[in-house]
């Protein structure tokens, strides 16, 4: 029997996070988003292998038939599993975000503010906190911007109507948000700060969870010198660059089409 290896915490509280301990197999196959017991699995099947693209939360029926020898012969593979877990966090993270914005009151203010996650103390700012949400709201917690700039009609083809752009400072990071002309938050750039946290944009998979992207574990859908671009599911537009070939991630955009 292959001995079981101890998933580290930090990784295995981004899986339980990501997933709500809904089994992603479940979820793919008979949209079955009730939590479920289970397990951490290695789709790779290699229990060594802590990187999160290679893991899943799997109840123990479909963890057992991944595992098994037969799993193949059923047509359950490594990249069906993937797409499977992939939506399952977007859905998760979706359905967590209309439930604090149905509930929005008092009590949640540290739920609704984009600086806090108890589950991720190397946030920066968490974007689904950010979009969709008016400038009053947001800068109950963002605090008041350093500058304005107005947005003329296609000054950002994101958001083409127009707008205002305002710049803000949280520690080290400063950053704009792009709001349209109904003051609605449609985009975020962090330009300065990111620089000094040393990682590559070959790293970019350590580099997102700062800012709450964690579940796009795909490759990117646009690769350039010094850029990777992601379109994922819920509508974003992702793109982390870097100021030279080989360099350090120096800034991020989000927008959500």
């Amino acid at each position: 029997m292959t001995k079981r290896h101890r998933t580290p915490s930090d990784i295995e509280t981004n899986v339980l996070t990501s997933s709500g301990r809904r089994c992603c197999i479940c979820f793919g196959l008979n949209d079955d988003f009730l939590v479920k017991k289970g397990q951490i699995a290695h789709l790779d099947r290699n229990p060594s292998n802590y990187n999160i693209d290679n893991l899943a939360w799997l109840c123990f029926e479909h963890h057992d038939e991944y595992d098994s020898r037969t799993s193949q012969s059923k047509g359950l593979t490594l990249l069906e599993v993937k797409v499977y877990r992939n939506s399952l966090y977007n859905s998760v993270i979706d359905r967590r975000s209309q439930t604090i914005k149905g509930s929005e009151d008092a009590t949640y203010t540290d739920i609704l503010s984009p600086f806090n996650d108890k589950y991720n103390k190397n946030l920066i700012i968490d974007v689904s906190k950010v979009f969709d949400y008016s400038i009053e709201h947001l800068e109950k917690y963002i605090g008041k911007p350093k500058d304005v700039f107005w947005r003329k009609i296609g000054t950002i083809s994101e958001v083409p109507d127009g707008g205002q752009t305002r710049e803000y400072e949280s520690g080290p990071y400063i950053f704009w948000i792009h709001y349209d002309k109904s003051e609605t938050a449609r985009g975020i750039r962090i330009f300065e700060g990111i620089e000094e946290l040393n990682t590559s944009l070959e790293e970019w998979y350590n580099f997102l969870p700062r800012v709450n992207l964690s579940i796009v574990v795909n490759l990117p859908d646009i690769t350039g010198l010094t850029t990777k671009t992601w379109f994922n599911q819920l509508g974003y537009k992702i793109t982390i660059a870097s100021s030279k070939v080989g360099g350090n991630i120096t800034a991020i955009r989000v927008f959500k089409l």
